[in-house]
Formats: structure tokens, sequence, C-alpha cells
């Protein structure tokens, strides 16, 4: 998989996929502390 994309476009794949996968936590986490109030 590596070898398919350039060096850069990995680093920045991967870490778009960080980033989405923390927003998501995120807004989980605030919709579970909206619920609660």
């Amino acid at each position: 998989m590596a070898g398919s994309y350039e060096s850069g476009e990995a680093t920045i794949a991967a870490f778009h996929c960080t980033v989405h996968g923390a927003y998501l936590s995120g807004v989980r986490e605030a919709r579970t502390v909206i619920e609660r109030r």
C-alpha cells in the first residue's frame, strides 16, 4: 500500500484519518455529556 503512494501522500492520508477519528470520538463524547445534562 505504501508503495502505491508517495511518502508525502501516505503521510497526509494517515494524518487525515487520525484527525478524522479524533474528531468523531470527540463528537461522541460531547453528545454523551450533553445527554447526561
